[in-house]
Protein backbone atom coordinates (compact mmCIF):
# COMPACT_ATOMS: atom_id res chain seq x y z
CA UNK A 1 0.00 0.00 0.00
CA UNK A 2 2.78 2.44 0.93
CA UNK A 3 4.70 1.50 -2.21
CA UNK A 4 1.68 2.42 -4.33
CA UNK A 5 1.34 5.76 -2.52
CA UNK A 6 5.01 6.52 -3.20
CA UNK A 7 4.56 5.55 -6.85
CA UNK A 8 1.55 7.86 -7.21
CA UNK A 9 3.33 10.71 -5.40
CA UNK A 10 6.33 10.30 -7.74
CA UNK A 11 3.99 10.56 -10.74
CA UNK A 12 2.44 13.69 -9.25
CA UNK A 13 5.94 15.15 -8.80
CA UNK A 14 6.72 14.50 -12.47
CA UNK A 15 3.55 16.34 -13.49
CA UNK A 16 4.30 19.19 -11.09
CA UNK A 17 7.80 19.58 -12.53
CA UNK A 18 6.25 19.72 -16.03
CA UNK A 19 3.88 22.43 -14.78
CA UNK A 20 6.80 24.28 -13.20
CA UNK A 21 5.06 26.31 -10.48
CA UNK A 22 7.39 26.36 -7.44
CA UNK A 23 4.57 25.96 -4.89
CA UNK A 24 3.18 22.95 -6.72
CA UNK A 25 6.59 21.34 -7.13
CA UNK A 26 7.40 21.95 -3.46
CA UNK A 27 4.08 20.43 -2.35
CA UNK A 28 4.70 17.33 -4.44
CA UNK A 29 8.26 17.03 -3.11
CA UNK A 30 6.96 17.43 0.45
CA UNK A 31 4.33 14.73 0.07
CA UNK A 32 6.76 12.29 -1.53
CA UNK A 33 9.46 13.07 1.03
CA UNK A 34 7.07 12.45 3.91
CA UNK A 35 5.99 9.14 2.41
CA UNK A 36 9.63 8.08 2.05
CA UNK A 37 10.47 8.93 5.65
CA UNK A 38 14.19 9.22 6.48
CA UNK A 39 15.05 8.41 2.86
CA UNK A 40 13.01 11.45 1.79
CA UNK A 41 15.02 14.09 3.65
CA UNK A 42 16.76 15.24 0.46
CA UNK A 43 13.38 15.70 -1.24
CA UNK A 44 12.19 17.77 1.73
CA UNK A 45 15.34 19.89 1.56
CA UNK A 46 14.67 20.40 -2.15
CA UNK A 47 11.06 21.37 -1.39
CA UNK A 48 12.29 24.06 1.01
CA UNK A 49 14.81 25.30 -1.55
CA UNK A 50 12.26 25.41 -4.39
CA UNK A 51 9.52 27.17 -2.45
CA UNK A 52 11.95 29.64 -0.85
CA UNK A 53 12.08 31.37 -4.23
CA UNK A 54 8.30 31.73 -4.41
CA UNK A 55 5.72 33.81 -2.52
CA UNK A 56 4.14 30.63 -1.08
CA UNK A 57 4.79 31.27 2.62
CA UNK A 58 2.33 28.65 3.87
CA UNK A 59 3.87 25.95 1.67
CA UNK A 60 7.31 27.02 2.89
CA UNK A 61 6.11 26.66 6.49
CA UNK A 62 4.70 23.20 5.73
CA UNK A 63 7.89 22.12 3.95
CA UNK A 64 10.10 23.39 6.77
CA UNK A 65 7.92 21.64 9.35
CA UNK A 66 8.03 18.38 7.39
CA UNK A 67 11.81 18.65 7.11
CA UNK A 68 12.22 19.27 10.84
CA UNK A 69 9.85 16.47 11.82
CA UNK A 70 11.48 13.99 9.46
CA UNK A 71 14.98 14.91 10.65
CA UNK A 72 13.91 14.39 14.27
CA UNK A 73 12.30 11.04 13.50
CA UNK A 74 15.47 10.01 11.63
CA UNK A 75 17.48 10.58 14.80
CA UNK A 76 18.83 14.02 13.87
CA UNK A 77 17.09 16.34 16.37
CA UNK A 78 19.97 18.84 16.31
CA UNK A 79 19.20 19.46 12.61
CA UNK A 80 15.46 19.70 13.27
CA UNK A 81 15.39 22.82 15.44
CA UNK A 82 16.20 25.46 12.82
CA UNK A 83 13.60 24.44 10.21
CA UNK A 84 10.98 23.97 12.93
CA UNK A 85 11.67 27.44 14.34
CA UNK A 86 11.40 28.99 10.87
CA UNK A 87 8.24 26.99 10.16
CA UNK A 88 6.69 28.14 13.44
CA UNK A 89 7.35 31.78 12.66
CA UNK A 90 5.90 31.52 9.15
CA UNK A 91 2.88 29.49 10.27
CA UNK A 92 2.05 32.16 12.85
CA UNK A 93 2.33 34.91 10.22
CA UNK A 94 0.04 32.90 7.92
CA UNK A 95 -2.49 32.31 10.70
CA UNK A 96 -2.17 28.52 10.32
CA UNK A 97 -3.21 27.61 13.87
CA UNK A 98 -3.23 23.83 13.39
CA UNK A 99 0.25 23.91 11.86
CA UNK A 100 1.50 26.14 14.70
CA UNK A 101 0.18 23.62 17.23
CA UNK A 102 1.76 20.70 15.39
CA UNK A 103 5.10 22.48 15.23
CA UNK A 104 5.01 23.43 18.92
CA UNK A 105 4.33 19.81 19.83
CA UNK A 106 7.21 18.71 17.64
CA UNK A 107 9.59 21.29 19.12
CA UNK A 108 8.90 19.87 22.58
CA UNK A 109 9.53 16.29 21.47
Amino acid sequence: MKRKAIELAAEELDRARDWGAPGTVARSLRVLGLLEGAEGIERLEEAVEVVSRAPSRLELAKSLAALGITRRLAGRPDYAREPLARAHELAEVCGAARLVTQIRTEMLA
